[in-house]
């Protein structure tokens, strides 16, 4: 008998980071400006910024969802990026002809159900994937090299039952927003729906 196949589900919960604000602020060296390098050096601040997370539920099979993952994404080479200080035409073209599906790429990943055995447990199912496109990521990183910090994006895919695959991620718009600025934003929303997209896919 055929089994029967289970809805799929989406569950986005916004999680606030680090409450509060700080700024710890050095003594500025004698006879420095306060607007030089060294009268900055030592400084920390932190922000609060509210985060979406995402947990998509599908009736998919593990191995059949990642093994469609690494299928429709394209394979990001650092060398082609490194051209760039030279001929910087070829390798926007080497970059682009490496997209995959929704201008995607993966980067790496990490097997996380491969520790369990080091704490006596069985192996699991999870994996954590890194993508995303270079030159996406320089739309962004150029207006706030801050940016740089979210990119390439990552989720993680998981076996929640046999035959149910989790998979959860941080919303990139809402990542890239705390930037404040409308090009970032785009580029962010526009990244929600590539992402979204590439795991229904995966799904299907």
């Amino acid at each position: 008998m055929k089994a029967q196949r289970r809805p799929s589900s989406i569950i986005a919960s916004a999680i606030p980071a680090v409450a509060g604000a700080i700024l710890i602020a050095s003594t500025p060296l004698a006879g420095a400006a306060e607007s030089s390098p060294a009268a900055d050096s030592g400084q920390r601040s932190t922000t609060s910024v509210q985060i979406t997370h995402v947990t998509e539920t599908h009736a998919c099979d593990f191995d059949k969802f990642t093994k469609n993952v690494m299928s429709l994404l394209g394979r990001y080479d650092p060398a082609d990026a490194a051209l760039g200080g030279t001929d910087p035409k070829t390798a926007v073209e080497r970059i682009r002809a490496s997209q995959g599906e929704q201008g995607l790429m993966y980067f790496s990943s990490n097997d996380h159900g491969a520790l369990f055995p080091l704490v006596g447990k069985p192996l699991r199912k999870a994996i954590r994937f890194y993508l995303g496109n270079p030159l996406i990521a320089i739309k962004m990183t150029q207006k706030n090299q801050s940016a740089a910090l979210y990119a390439p994006l990552t989720m993680l895919v998981y076996e929640s039952a046999p035959g149910v695959v989790k998979v959860e991620y941080d919303l990139p718009s809402s990542l890239f927003g705390q930037f404040h600025d409308p090009d970032i934003d785009q580029v962010g929303t526009t990244l929600d729906t590539k992402l979204h997209a590439l795991i229904v896919k995966a799904a299907s």
